[in-house]
């Protein structure tokens, strides 16, 4: 009996640690803040209560109000409250980067339509613009909409490349007229966009991340879900979307495991292509996910291997 009194104590100790649910609402502890930023390999990481004087010389309008800053060694980024809207704020930081002397780079492949399985968020990822500078390196915001006012945090970091900005970007529009270029004469300009849903499951899960393959007429794309949806749900989610885009169901059949779809589609004279859906329960509150495209008239276009 001794001998378990001080276990259940320690029981009783957990329980109530797992228990507890006290939000901060104000001040957060200092050496708390860093405990969860993590140590770095290569320095110390050091927040501010405003702009430290690292940070590149970006002049923003009074529209801006600034709340501090944190330099991770890697990167520097600083928060900025606003009162503007996306589009405004957008437009203010544009202008205020290009008068620091920045040049705007697009972000690879945002000129493209997503298709296949995306992420929620992902589109508003591919919309942001990056910058960048001969001697600060590459720089990006993040724009949050909050009950209170907006949140914009702006990060600096200096990439491995030390070329110039200028040709930086000459060899990246390069790159993605190539790519274009590939995408455009193959079968994944005909692929559905399927939207999935949040990630509902609270259990281990990770990073979303989409994969295509094809050859000899067809392509293939595929992803993970982890949702508490049942498979029919699930399987719903992305029959309405398919057919919003113009395909015909062709046949349907789903049980507990697995739930599968075709459908039809003609977007001209030598297209005849048919779709297939799967959805695989592949344990608890996890689905794997896969679409396959195949132009039935054989004409050897593929969609290439890539990740997106």
């Amino acid at each position: 009996m001794p001998r378990s009194l001080p276990v259940a104590l320690v029981c009783l100790f957990c329980t109530s640690i797992l228990l507890a649910d006290t939000e901060f609402e104000e001040s957060v502890p200092l050496e708390l803040v860093k405990a969860f930023l993590g140590a770095t390999s290569v320095g110390e990481i050091k927040l501010y209560s405003d702009i430290m004087e690292d940070f590149p010389a970006i002049e923003l309008p009074s529209s801006f109000t600034a709340l501090g800053s944190i330099d991770r060694v890697y990167q520097l980024s600083a928060a900025f409250s606003t009162r503007l809207n996306r589009t405004d704020a957008a437009s203010a930081l544009h202008t205020a980067l290009l008068q620091a002397e920045f040049i705007e780079f697009a972000i690879p492949s945002s000129n493209f339509r997503l298709r296949g399985f995306v992420a929620p968020g992902q589109n508003l990822a591919r919309q942001v613009s990056r910058y960048c500078h001969n001697e600060y390196g590459f720089a990006s915001y993040v724009f949050h909409e909050m009950p209170s006012g907006n949140l914009v945090t702006l990060s600096t970091s200096l990439g491995s490349d030390n070329r110039s900005c200028v040709i930086q970007l000459e060899e990246q529009n390069a790159q993605m007229r190539m790519a274009q270029n590939r995408r455009g004469s193959g079968l994944d300009e005909y692929l559905p966009t399927l939207h999935t849903p949040e990630n509902t499951s609270r259990r281990l899960r990770s990073p979303f991340s989409q994969g295509y393959s094809g050859g000899g007429g067809s392509l293939e794309t595929e992803a993970n879900l982890y949702s508490d949806w049942e498979i029919a749900s699930v399987y719903e989610h992305f029959k309405l979307q398919i057919e919003e885009q113009g395909w015909q169901l062709d046949s349907e059949d789903a049980g507990a495991a697995t739930a599968t779809g075709s459908w039809t589609l003609s977007p001209d004279a030598d297209s005849d292509l048919v779709g297939t859906l799967t959805v695989i329960k592949s344990g608890d509150e996890r689905y794997e996910l896969k679409f396959r495209l195949v132009d039935t008239n054989g004409n050897g276009r593929s969609g290439g291997l890539f990740v997106n």
